[in-house]
């Protein structure tokens, strides 16, 4: 008779099947006018963050650690990160929970959350709904000017013919 755990520790180690991390962005949020202000780099910053948190297997929003290095692997020149950051922090989508410090015997990264994502005790703060709408460019009045005028091209007679 075997007793509890014994007969398992034989057998091998059975893989779990995991399942793909994966968001869920919602329409409201990519049809935003805050988010169609965003340059590509912003875009890639967040892309960059939301990776970090599936790898984290989104339980550590808000503590999420990206550095300089992340960013640049992921395709950003190294200088726009900084104003694609700012950027992305200025619209609403990202939070920056710990600024970092650059030293080379002992910075430390900083730290991000996705404020359209919840945290382990916070529902998403979806700050980006704060932003203004863009507005748009007002058109210039006609003021009755004349039409450009049409170009004359000049003709030529051609060899042989008569005018």
């Amino acid at each position: 008779m075997t007793r509890l755990g014994e007969g398992a520790m034989n057998k091998p180690r059975q893989q779990r099947h995991r399942e793909p991390s994966y968001i869920k962005l919602r329409s409201e949020m990519l049809c935003s006018s805050a988010w169609r202000a965003l340059t590509a780099p912003a875009k890639c910053v967040i892309e960059r963050l939301i990776i970090e948190h599936c790898k984290h297997g989104g339980k550590d929003n808000g503590k999420l650690v990206c550095t300089y290095q992340d960013f640049a692997e992921y395709g950003i020149r190294r200088p726009s990160i900084a104003p694609a950051i700012r950027l992305t922090v200025k619209l609403g989508f990202v939070e920056i929970t710990q600024l970092g410090h650059r030293s080379p015997d002992h910075g430390w990264p900083s730290r991000y959350r996705l404020a359209f994502l919840a945290t382990a005790n916070a529902n998403p703060t979806d700050e980006w709904k704060n932003f203004a709408a863009l507005k748009q460019p007002k058109k210039i009045k006609s003021r009755g000017t004349k039409p450009y005028p049409v170009l004359v091209t000049k003709t030529y007679p051609v060899l042989g013919t008569k005018t």
